[in-house]
Formats: C-alpha cells, sequence, structure tokens
C-alpha cells in the first residue's frame, strides 16, 4: 500500500506494548502508569489506606465463616505514535490499570463463579422485546 512521501500516514490506532523493563527505565512511561493509579485513587476505586495483606483478609474470613473474592491487577503501559521520532507531541505513554476477572479466587483458592450474562441490562431488554412482539402477534390470532 503506497500512502505517498509520508510513510507515517500508514499508521493508525495502532500502540506498541512497552514491556515492563522499559517502564522501569523511560521516566515517562513510569510517570504515565503512576497518573493512572493515582486516577483510580482519586475516583474512590479503592481506598490505600483501608487495605490490607492477603493473609490478614483471609484470616478475618475464616473466623468470621464468611467467603470472600479476591482478585488481581495487571498494569499496562503501551506507546502511542510509536512509528513518530522521539519528541513529537504525538509519541506519549499511556497507562492502564485492569482488573483480571479470570484470577477471582474465594480465600480457599477456589475459583468465583459469577452470574451468567444473560442478566445484563441489554439481554434483559431484548427478552422484553421479544415478550412483547409474541403477545402483540399472540392478540391478533397468529400462532
Amino acid at each position: 500500500m503506497y500512502f505517498g512521501e509520508d510513510p507515517r500516514k500508514g499508521y493508525a490506532l495502532v500502540a506498541r506494548a512497552v514491556p515492563r523493563s522499559e517502564v522501569r527505565r523511560e521516566p515517562d512511561a513510569d510517570a504515565a502508569c503512576q497518573k493512572e493509579w493515582d486516577r483510580l485513587v482519586d475516583i474512590l476505586c479503592w481506598d490505600p489506606e483501608t487495605a490490607e495483606e492477603y493473609t490478614v483478609i483471609k484470616a478475618i474470613a475464616d473466623a468470621a465463616g464468611e467467603i470472600v473474592h479476591i482478585g488481581a491487577l495487571h498494569e499496562l503501559c503501551m506507546e502511542k505514535g510509536s512509528e513518530l521520532p522521539k519528541g513529537e507531541p504525538g509519541r506519549k505513554y499511556k497507562g492502564r490499570a485492569v482488573f483480571l476477572g479470570d484470577r477471582v479466587r474465594d480465600q480457599q483458592g477456589r475459583i468465583a463463579v459469577f452470574e451468567e450474562m444473560s442478566s445484563s441490562p441489554a439481554a434483559l431488554e431484548a427478552g422484553k422485546l421479544c415478550d412483547f412482539l409474541r403477545m402483540s402477534v399472540s392478540r391478533r390470532g397468529r400462532r
């Protein structure tokens, strides 16, 4: 594919995954990741002042006879505009912290089981629409 004299016009919506070693080495990448963690604290995603170690949470839950679910977070760092020369304003790092829903376990290490997605708002609305259409057809004597 030919993009004229400027080969950068051939890139679109591409971000380079930044390895953890580079995040530690590059101050801008590290700052982007820290900005994401700070943002999550600012919007009250969790309170770092009340965070406890896993062993403490497990002991409290076991003593109370309760089941608690524990999840994991993962930090991602991407470089937008990595094809551009260093120093270009379009070249920047973006940090994200994501919840690993596939790694949620209880305090005994058993995998957590969640409700099926058929109870999501979109699925419920679709079901209501199907019921409405079926009822309106039935009232006209059609089956």
